[in-house]
């Protein structure tokens, strides 16, 4: 894939996807397009085979990534059902 069918490809598609994006999703260390797209280096041939996948099946791939949820954390409870201010560990050493 040359730079003008990369340029051509990200400029044809559907939905803007940045640049830095596609690397993050192709699993690519980080500006290795960037610096292709600007003539500093030439892609990587393992990239090659991977980008060609990556636009000629587009509508799969350019999901992002789902946003992470935060599971809540789990608080113990004591006796009285309350939720627990101190962990045993600190209370006995407390002494309370």
């Amino acid at each position: 894939m040359t730079k003008e069918e990369l340029q051509r490809a990200i400029s044809e598609m559907d939905v803007y996807v940045p640049v830095r994006i596609i690397e993050r999703n192709l699993g690519m260390p980080k500006t290795t397009l960037q610096k292709f797209l600007k003539g500093g280096r030439d892609l990587p041939k393992k990239w090659q085979k991977t980008l060609e996948a990556y636009f000629s099946k587009q509508p799969e791939l350019k999901k992002e990534m789902p946003a992470k949820k935060e599971k809540p954390k789990d608080v113990p409870k004591n006796d009285s059902g309350s939720r627990a201010f101190m962990n045993d560990a600190i209370r006995k050493k407390l002494g309370l």
